[in-house]
């Protein structure tokens, strides 16, 4: 009978501290660029702006004031002729550093239809330049230079 009341106890204890749920985190910002990455140097060359496939607008950040991080992140895409769409496929985005640092994959799941929007993204202080990389159906390329320049926290 012990070993019954015994087993029965054990059983419950062990039932109870498994039905105890962790409590659940908010999800932590994207870190878009890492800190080493930010402490290379950056590049004096760049490939002048292309604009001869899809508008890519910025519709936040606002490019004219220093920004805090995190921050939203939304940019657009469209054709500039109806019939050739955009090819999100081609979509890259690079960090341009003294070699670019192809960040594309860290934005891949906010891709929504053509365009793109990160809700928080972590960045370090300083000045940062990237490069939006886009192509329409026929690949023709567009690319804009974006600078941010991120406020210490």
């Amino acid at each position: 009978m012990s070993h019954q009341l015994l087993l029965i106890a054990s059983v419950v204890l062990l039932l109870t501290a498994c039905s105890r749920s962790e409590p659940e985190l908010e999800p932590k910002p994207l870190m878009l660029i890492l800190p080493e990455e930010a402490a290379q140097y950056d590049s004096r060359s760049f490939v002048p702006e292309s604009e001869k496939g899809p508008n890519i607008e910025i519709v936040q950040p606002l490019l004219t004031s220093v920004v805090t991080s995190p921050l939203s992140i939304q940019v657009e895409f469209t054709s500039r002729q109806p019939d050739l769409g955009v090819n999100m496929k081609s979509f890259k985005l690079t960090y341009k550093k003294l070699w670019g640092i192809d960040i594309t994959d860290r934005v891949l799941e906010y891709i929504d239809g053509e365009s793109i929007n990160a809700p928080e993204i972590e960045l370090p202080a300083g000045k940062h330049t990237l490069e939006i990389y886009i192509e329409d159906n026929e690949e023709n390329i567009s690319t804009k230079l974006i600078t941010l320049e991120v406020a210490e926290s």
